[in-house]
């Protein structure tokens, strides 16, 4: 069953298409010289999938991951996001959502990122009409469960309730998110400090775009004291703006209301439990994006989407194997990117390195090439004669 795993694992990495096509795969694979007696058969991997849903089986996995992660029994910050896993699954978890506008069908799935690396920590699908602001309290104890103590949080704007902020103060977590502008805290603090926002003193450059600023304290749910932000984008304003005001200005609204619309085009506002520098919190927020792009991976390399499963249990273990490659393919990312080397570019060089294959059972590489040398010393691993006791008659 290990040995099915690990192909799988691979599969999803190195191919990444619908399970039905593993086993063509399989057969021109070195993974059948290493795993003889793990051919893939429809039967065998949604036997597999039932297996690895198992919530203990799981648990002791992560707690191995974290010890060997983790330098000690804490990590200081951590993203935390989700994203919508569209399906037809006959399972509790298939419900109807409506997320960023978006109407779909299937579940939802959280993942946890290490704030400096990107590093997926952990991961855990929920019922798809479960919004995010109810996900943190246990997603929270989850990590603690497996020796996650973390002192700080970056958070999307659905996660922001009285609640959650009172839970992450009483567990002295510091935090950083974004508001959303139908909250009363927001038109509240925007109302008294739109005006004077634009002043020079306010300017902040980031990223080659130019912002205005402006730190103004605050208290979040009624006695937490905190420190808002309120930004506006130069760039969005002037994109917003056209936007926004055109169909005002066709229907002759007063000057009072324009003014008011334009007021709000191209601005935000985030709140932070610790003082910041108003330079550091858009830097600090967007570290956000390192999650982003472990969903891009989970989708694009990890084959997240490939949804052809039959229940709850094969829908679990799929998105468990799913995780797992996702920590390979993120983890192969940050090597090569040093390189200037994409994970697609090396694995490329390296699936084109062929061998010879006696009759025999012996097996004996072809020599390298420049950049499949790099690799191999990249991930310290030199290619090596083999004996095989058995070999596939394909081969």
């Amino acid at each position: 069953m290990v040995s099915l795993w690990l192909s799988l694992v691979y599969f999803y990495i190195l191919k990444g298409e619908a399970r039905e096509h593993m086993r063509d795969w399989w057969d021109g694979s070195y993974v059948c010289l290493m795993y003889p007696d793990a051919v893939p058969s429809g039967s065998k991997i949604s036997k597999l999938y039932r297996k690895l849903s198992d919530p203990d089986l799981q648990l002791r996995f992560t707690r191995k991951y974290m010890e060997a992660v983790l330098s000690g029994s804490g990590i200081h910050g951590i993203l935390i996001d989700s994203t919508g896993m569209p399906n037809a699954i006959s399972m509790d978890k298939r419900e109807v959502w409506n997320h960023d506008g978006s109407c779909d069908e299937g579940a939802r799935l959280i993942y946890v990122c290490e704030r400096n690396t990107g590093l997926p920590l952990a991961a855990r699908t929920i019922s798809g009409n479960i919004i995010d602001a109810s996900t943190i309290a246990n997603t929270i104890d989850d990590l603690e469960r497996v020796g996650v103590c973390t002192d700080f949080a970056i958070l999307d704007a659905g996660y922001y309730t009285d609640a959650n902020i009172r839970l992450l103060h009483e567990k002295k977590i510091a935090f950083v998110t974004r508001i959303k502008k139908n909250r009363k805290l927001y038109k509240e603090i925007f109302n008294r400090n739109r005006p004077g926002l634009e002043d020079a003193a306010n300017l902040v450059s980031f990223n080659g775009r130019v912002l205005y600023i402006k730190k103004v304290p605050c208290v979040l749910a009624e006695s937490i004291e905190a420190y808002s932000y309120i930004v506006l984008d130069t760039k969005m304003q002037g994109l917003e703006s056209a936007q926004a005001l055109s169909g005002p200005i066709e229907d002759k609204v007063n000057r009072e209301e324009l003014e008011r619309i334009r007021s709000m085009c191209g601005t935000f506002m985030m709140v932070s439990s610790e003082e910041l520098d108003p330079s550091e919190i858009l830097p600090l927020y967007y570290t956000r994006g390192q999650i982003e792009q472990v969903f891009d991976i989970a989708k694009g390399s990890a084959e997240l989407l490939q949804l052809g499963l039959h229940s709850e249990e094969t829908f679990d273990g799929h998105v468990f194997v799913s995780f797992l490659a996702v920590i390979i393919c993120h983890l192969l990312q940050r090597l090569f990117l040093n390189e200037r080397m994409t994970t697609s570019e090396a694995l490329g060089a390296l699936r084109n390195h062929k061998c010879k294959l006696y009759d025999n059972g012996d097996m004996v590489p072809y020599e390298s090439k420049k950049k499949q040398n790099l690799c191999y010393d990249l991930i310290k691993v030199k290619p090596q004669k083999k004996h095989f006791d058995k070999c596939p008659s394909i081969w």
